[in-house]
C-alpha cells in the first residue's frame, strides 16, 4: 500500500507539471481545459486497478488489458515530462546566461536600443507547436520502447573470473532470468522463446531470481507454465523478490516448487566433483520478513552447515545483499531487481538508488552480476536498456 501511495504522489506531481506547461497556453475554452486536465491526471487510475487486480482474483482480461493501457499512457506521459524539463531548463541557463552577459558587459551604448514589439500570438503560436513536437516525439519513442520491451530478449554471455577455480568447475554456466513480471494478456509464446534459447545453452544450474509476477500464482498459472520445461545438468533454483510478497509469496513459492525448482530461502545446496565442490545459496527478498517473520533474507545464514566449498555462488533478488555476501566470503552473487533502470528518466532515479544498476562489479573479492531483467514492470517500455537472458560462464582468474 505505501508503495501504491509513493508511486501515486509521483505521478501526481508528474501530471501537475504537464498541466501547467502544456494546458494554459491552448487558448480552449474552459470546458475544454477541463477536458484537458482530467485527461492529464488519468495515469493517477494506477493505483485503484493495481488495487482491483490484486484483490478481486481472476477478475478477466479487461482489467489486464486496462492495466496494460495505463501503463502505456504513463510511459508517454513520463516522456513528455522528461522532455518538457529538459526544455524548460535549457531555456532557464538561455535566460540565465544573457542575464549574466548584459550585467558583465561593456558600457550602455549612448543611444538607447529599441525594444523588440512583443507579439503574444506569435509566442503562443511557437508554444503550442514546440508541445506538439515534444508529444510527437515522446510518442515516437514511446513506441520504440515498447518494441524493445515486448520482443524476446536477446542472451547475454558474460565470463566472471574466479581465483582458485577447481579445473572440475572451469566452465560452469549460470543461466539467470529475473524479473520476468510475467501478466496477463502476455502471450505464452514469449516465454516458450526464453525457455528454447536457455535450454539451447545446456546451461549446469538455471537462476530464477525473483520477480515472477505482478500477480497472485493462481492468476497466471498457465502463462508461468513453460518454465517446467527449463532444463539444465544440476537444477534448477529460485529466490523472491519483493513483488511475490506484494501478491503472497507463499503461494508463489508452493507453485514454483511445483513447477520443478529448489526455492532457497537462506538455504544451501551443494554440487561436487569428487574432492572438488560448488555451493549454490541463495535469500529471499529483503522485503521479506516484513510479510513473513521467518523469511530472513541472510547471505551468512545461507551457508550455516555447509562444509568447506571451493567456490561459493549466491543467488538474491536485489544488489544491496552484495555486502553481507562479500562479508561472507562468496566468489559471485546474481541478481536482478534494477532493471537496468529501464527507461528514462527513471534510470537516473534507479542508478541513485542502487550500489550498481547493471552489469558485472566487484566488492572486495565478491563479484555481483546484475541483470538488467528478463521482462519489464510497468510501463510496457526500454529505452537504451535492453532485456537479457544472461549465461555466466565461471572462468579462472
Amino acid at each position: 500500500m505505501i508503495f501504491l501511495i509513493i508511486i501515486s504522489i509521483v505521478l501526481a506531481l508528474l501530471s501537475i507539471y504537464i498541466g501547467w506547461r502544456m494546458i494554459p497556453p491552448l487558448g480552449w475554452e474552459p470546458r475544454w481545459k477541463t477536458v484537458a486536465w482530467i485527461f492529464v491526471f488519468t495515469p493517477l487510475l494506477f493505483a485503484p486497478v493495481e488495487l482491483f487486480i490484486l484483490s478481486a482474483g481472476d477478475s478477466g482480461l479487461w482489467a489486464d488489458y486496462a492495466r496494460f493501457g495505463i501503463y502505456a499512457l504513463i510511459s508517454v506521459f513520463s516522456l513528455i515530462f522528461f522532455l518538457l524539463l529538459v526544455r524548460d531548463l535549457s531555456f532557464a541557463l538561455q535566460k540565465f546566461t544573457l542575464t549574466c552577459t548584459s550585467l558583465l558587459g561593456a558600457k550602455k551604448p549612448r543611444t538607447p536600443q529599441k525594444e523588440p514589439r512583443h507579439d503574444p500570438e506569435r509566442r503562443q503560436f511557437l508554444t503550442n507547436a514546440l508541445n506538439g513536437g515534444i508529444i510527437l516525439l515522446a510518442g515516437g519513442l514511446a513506441g520504440y520502447g515498447g518494441f524493445e520491451a515486448l520482443r524476446r530478449p536477446e542472451l547475454l554471455r558474460v565470463d566472471v573470473p574466479i581465483a582458485k577455480l577447481p579445473k572440475a568447475f572451469h566452465g560452469f554456466t549460470i543461466a539467470l532470468l529475473s524479473d520476468l513480471h510475467i501478466n496477463r494478456p502476455r502471450s505464452t509464446d514469449w516465454l516458450w522463446g526464453i525457455v528454447n534459447m536457455v535450454n539451447a545453452t545446456k546451461p549446469d544450474i538455471v537462476a530464477l531470481t525473483g520477480d515472477l509476477s505482478d500477480s497472485i500464482a493462481s492468476r497466471v498459472r498457465n502463462e508461468v507454465a513453460p518454465l517446467s520445461k527449463l532444463s539444465a545438468r544440476y537444477g534448477r533454483f529460485y529466490v523472491t523478490g519483493n513483488h511475490e510478497y506484494y501478491t503472497n509469496a507463499e503461494d508463489w513459492i508452493a507453485e514454483l516448487k511445483h513447477l520443478g525448482f529448489t526455492v532457497l530461502m537462506s538455504e544451501h545446496t551443494a554440487i561436487t566433483h569428487g574432492t572438488d565442490r560448488l555451493l549454490v545459496c541463495g535469500v529471499p527478498d529483503m522485503s521479506g520478513p516484513k510479510y513473513y517473520p521467518n523469511h530472513i533474507s541472510s547471505p551468512s545464514l545461507a551457508q550455516k552447515g555447509s562444509r568447506e566449498s571451493d567456490v561459493k555462488i549466491l543467488l538474491a533478488h536485489r544488489p544491496q545483499s552484495v555486502y553481507e555476501a562479500a562479508d561472507s566470503n562468496y566468489d559471485l552473487l546474481v541478481c536482478g531487481h534494477t532493471h537496468g533502470g529501464q527507461f528514462l528518466p527513471w534510470k537516473y532515479a534507479v542508478d541513485l538508488a542502487q550500489p550498481f544498476l547493471s552489469g558485472l562489479h566487484k566488492v572486495k573479492n565478491t563479484h555481483i552480476y546484475v541483470s538488467r531483467g528478463t521482462g519489464y514492470w510497468g510501463p510496457p517500455i526500454r529505452l537504451g536498456v535492453p532485456s537479457e537472458v544472461t549465461l555466466l560462464t565461471l572462468i579462472p582468474a
